[in-house]
């Protein structure tokens, strides 16, 4: 069943959708009357919907079954990442959209290349629901506005941290205190490496410095590294 992003309120009998998905549904799926559909709005809800009326820029569709709220998962994952350049970018967002991570901070460091403006994390956006309708998430990835690193640090200073940088602890080693952590932050540097001042103010502002092997890894690996060792270490809820 084809899925469709619609940031509105589906506790309703009858919507309406326009814009973009409109399009999608009606010129390119070719989508009529009579066909249903599966609707969510980005934060968690989910229906099943009948197309009851067409016109050259609008869907008509009665709801016809609300589908069960699914738990995000836990631990609440966000990811600070600097930017990796061109399409590898897109490609990070796509799969830490499908490994269910909460929140993506874009991260401004002394070694960063890439800065990406509000046209380019709106795409990034797009990207992300994209991914969403492959996957079946029903709530979206958070990607907010660039931050400095102090500034980041700021405002995930009560969060646990770790911090991706030669020499650190294994990661594996730490995996077990964070089993039932409801939210941790991971932090992944640019490709030139963090500056032993940044790792420093990262350790002063609680971060635990780990390290994801003996080979260096490009930005959008060891970002996914690190987020599926946090997944396939997670004690499920059934278990706690």
């Amino acid at each position: 069943m084809h899925r469709f992003y619609v940031p509105q309120d589906l506790n309703t009998d009858v919507l309406e959708v326009s814009g973009d998905e409109a399009a999608h549904m009606l010129r390119v799926l070719r989508l009529t009357v009579g066909d249903r559909v599966s609707l969510f709005d980005g934060d968690g809800q989910e229906v099943i919907a009948e197309i009851t009326g067409t016109r050259k820029h609008t869907a008509r569709l009665r709801v016809r079954e609300s589908l069960p709220r699914v738990s995000a998962e836990r631990p609440a994952i966000t990811l600070v990442t600097a930017v990796p350049k061109s399409d590898r970018f897109r490609s990070l967002v796509e799969k830490v959209t499908e490994l269910g991570v909460q929140r993506l901070i874009p991260v401004r460091t002394e070694r960063s290349v890439v800065h990406p403006g509000d046209g380019k994390l709106e795409k990034m956006q797009a990207a992300s629901i994209a991914a969403c309708k492959q996957c079946q998430r029903n709530d979206l990835l958070q990607i907010q506005d660039v931050l400095d690193w102090t500034e980041m640090l700021r405002q995930t200073a009560r969060l646990p941290k770790l911090i991706a940088h030669p020499g650190g602890s294994p990661m594996g080693k730490l995996l077990p205190s964070f089993n039932r952590e409801p939210h941790v932050v991971l932090i992944v540097g640019p490709e030139g490496g963090l500056t032993e001042g940044e790792v420093e103010l990262a350790r002063a502002a609680g971060g635990n410095v780990v390290q994801l092997g003996q080979l260096i890894l490009r930005i959008e690996t060891a970002a996914l590294s690190m987020v599926a060792a946090i997944r396939l270490h997670t004690v499920p809820p059934s278990e706690t």
